[in-house]
Formats: C-alpha cells, structure tokens, sequence
C-alpha cells in the first residue's frame, strides 16, 4: 500500500505541469514568457523571401497574435493551409515586433490543432 502512494506521488510529480493557454488579446502581457497562446487562425501569409506568417485574433493588420515561420523551418510545417480557420495553440516564446506580439515557429510540435477548420469559424 505504502509503496503504491508513493510510485503515485512520484508520478504526479514527475508530471510536467501545463499552464493554461492565453488567447491571442492577452499575449501582449505575456512578453519574454514561454507561454501556448490559443486561438482561430484567421490568415496566412507567405512573403515573396518565404517567410510565412499565420494570424490569431483577427486578420493582417488587425490581428492581436502572430505566429511566424522562417524559410529555414517551413519544411517542418507540411499542411500549413489546414491551419486555416481551426482553432490551435501555439508555444513558445513571446516576442515582440513592431507593437504586436508573435511566437517563432521552428518545429510542427509548436503549434497543435485543437479544433479542425470545419467546425470553426473565422476570426473577423
């Protein structure tokens, strides 16, 4: 008895502890944390020099959250059009750029679909 409380408490410590996910408007406030920000992705965009951008909490300009792929990762990230419209959470590092907050993506195990496109709504 003894001994199975205590390979219990052992694994619930052992147990990395999550935080929970900030929507997109709060990750402003989260500046320099690693944090998992949630929300629809409203757009993406790929530039002429390959860097891709997904958008959360609204469309370019407009959006409160970016997430952003550099050319060197965008292998890692094989069905970046289904991103659109699903609701995901996106970890890592909050960064700021020109006013908005963003998280560089640098492998497909940051970013994790919640809730597919199909039963999602855009963000306006």
């Amino acid at each position: 008895m003894k001994i199975s409380a205590l390979v219990t408490g052992f694994l619930v410590l052992s147990m990395p502890a999550f935080a929970a996910a900030v929507a997109p408007a709060d990750a402003k406030s989260h500046m320099g944390e690693s944090i998992t920000v949630e929300g629809v992705v409203a757009g993406i965009h790929a530039a002429p020099n390959g860097m891709i951008r997904l958008d959360l909490g609204g469309h370019y300009p407009d959006n409160r959250f970016e997430a952003l792929i550099f050319p060197a990762h965008a292998a890692a990230f094989d069905r970046i059009d289904g991103y659109i419209g699903s609701l995901v959470q996106i970890s890592g590092t909050i960064e700021l750029y020109r006013g908005k907050p963003e998280i560089t993506l640098t492998n497909a195990g940051q970013i994790q679909v919640i809730t597919a496109a199909h039963n999602q709504k855009l963000a306006s």
